[in-house]
């Protein structure tokens, strides 16, 4: 299984700077969130300077506070307010590509696909160099089954920002799923040298060299990945179809065990 995730801001002073992830990024039913920089930038809430609305429209100094507000629901880590807040916003006013964005990104993270699609079509309409707006929209595009829109939204991020590690890994499980092995490979080889500890972008190469038939490269990624982050229950899974392919049954069988001990361990957590 490939992995991503969606983009969100995380501080008042930060929200527009941003680092690196992923799909890794997570698992498209499990989207973590991460800090991130929208091409459209205005004042971070922070800097907004409340004594002048006197001399502004109601309209525009209302939908300021409103996204005020919600970042700072997001410094908090209380989603659902700044949902709230923000689907407030987007009724008040249709032309804020920040607010679309945002609002896209957080739908994106809990897997309201339809809705974070459209809300980030208007954002991306709004505001055509928004890497992130790009980014989250090729991921809300390939939740929903349609790869070759996602993977124009991902290179067209990717024109605005090349090196972004996240964008060119979920690109690359893009071209995963439409079979084109050795062009996922190209995007996983530049992640994983951009940031050699990306846990996930080291498991989606795992599975372009997989696709390949390169089974002892693809083992010596995914156990790379588990070695970054050992609770990658798909990664120990891969590694044991890896050893069955290259007739190691024995340390197959044993990274199947893992797997499943993992995955006990996962699910007596979440109870």
């Amino acid at each position: 299984m490939d992995w991503e995730r969606s983009s969100l801001p995380s501080s008042a002073s930060s929200w527009c700077s941003r680092s690196s992830s992923s799909s890794a990024d997570t698992i498209s039913s499990n989207h973590k969130l991460r800090p991130a920089a929208f091409a459209a930038n205005p004042a971070a809430p922070a800097d907004i300077n409340f004594t002048s609305f006197s001399a502004r429209s109601t309209v525009a100094a209302s939908t300021d506070i409103l996204f005020s507000e919600a970042i700072s629901f997001l410094q908090a880590g209380r989603t659902r307010e700044a949902e709230k807040t923000l689907r407030k916003l987007v009724r008040r006013t249709s032309d804020h590509p920040l607010a679309l964005s945002v609002l896209g990104a957080i739908l994106v993270g809990t897997g309201k696909y339809d809705e974070a699609e459209r809300f980030l079509r208007s954002a991306v309409k709004l505001n055509p160099g928004a890497h992130v707006a790009l980014y989250n929209h090729g991921l809300a595009l390939k939740a929903l089954g349609r790869p070759d829109e996602a993977l124009t939204q991902f290179t067209l991020a990717l024109a605005i920002n090349p090196d972004d590690a996240e964008t060119l890994s979920n690109r690359g499980t893009v071209y995963n799923d439409l079979k084109n092995f050795e062009a996922a490979l190209a995007d996983f080889d530049k992640a994983t040298a951009l940031q050699p500890n990306y846990a996930l972008a080291h498991h989606n190469r795992g599975n372009a060299l997989s696709g390949l038939a390169r089974y002892e490269d693809a083992l010596a990624a995914y156990q790379r990945a588990v070695a970054l982050m050992p609770g990658l229950i798909d990664s120990w899974a891969a590694i044991g179809l890896s050893l069955q392919k290259l007739e190691r049954h024995d340390e197959s069988a044993a990274a199947f065990e893992t797997a499943r001990q993992r995955a006990e361990a996962a699910n007596a957590r979440r109870h």
